[in-house]
């Protein structure tokens, strides 16, 4: 019987008397990946987690400061048919300046810039609602004029006296909350030089009387 080659001599020694030996190798060494693995999982997640965990704050969690919205004032017509106020014209002026510089004015009709609605013989004009951004509007910071053509009769509102709050919102690439929610309540104004107050902030509204 001839000499067996070596490899086959080592595989029929294993087979035959060592065994054990073999299986116990081959555990050891699968012992040994399966510890190689927990261990580069571990440090894996190690950096892995603190990385994820500053990215979502810097994408989702900077606040930002912003001033709170100022709500416009509406005018209420009372006696005025709608013929009288179908058209308007509001004169936007520099505050505390006595109507001396005229910023801008916007024509007011029924359907641009505004909502009419009529109850009786009072109509109430949205000034600044109709898909304007709330770029028109009587607000605080300036004094205004209305004036209605078909009477030939101007408005004064100055001196608006309001709050001036802010507030803070996420401002993360991904945050969707990029509106301001928060307003500032009006507490007073004068119409035609005389004082109105204002009980609270569900609404804010001059009476304008034929």
């Amino acid at each position: 019987m001839g000499v067996l080659p070596v490899s086959y001599t080592e595989v029929g020694r294993c087979d035959t008397f060592l065994r054990s030996n073999c299986i116990v190798s081959n555990t050891e060494r699968y012992k040994a990946s399966v510890v190689t693995l927990y261990i580069k999982t571990n440090m894996t997640f190690r950096y892995f987690i603190p990385g994820f965990l500053f990215l979502t704050i810097v994408l989702f969690s900077c606040t930002k400061e912003y001033d709170c919205t100022d709500l416009p004032i509406q005018p209420v017509f009372i006696g005025f048919s709608q013929s009288d106020i179908d058209t308007l014209v509001l004169r936007k002026f520099k505050s505390n300046d006595n109507y001396q510089n005229l910023i801008d004015t916007f024509i007011i009709k029924y359907g641009d810039y505004s909502a009419y609605k009529t109850s009786n013989d009072t109509t109430t004009v949205f000034i600044g609602d109709a898909g304007n951004d709330g770029k028109v509007g009587i607000k605080f910071g300036y004094d205004w004029q209305i004036f209605i053509p078909s009477k030939n009769k101007t408005v004064f509102i100055s001196d608006i006296i309001s709050e001036k709050k802010t507030g803070k919102r996420s401002s993360g690439i991904f945050n969707l909350d990029k509106v301001s929610n928060c307003t500032n309540r009006i507490f007073s104004v004068k119409m035609n030089n005389q004082i109105i107050n204002f009980s609270d902030s569900s609404g804010y509204y001059l009476f304008i009387r034929n």
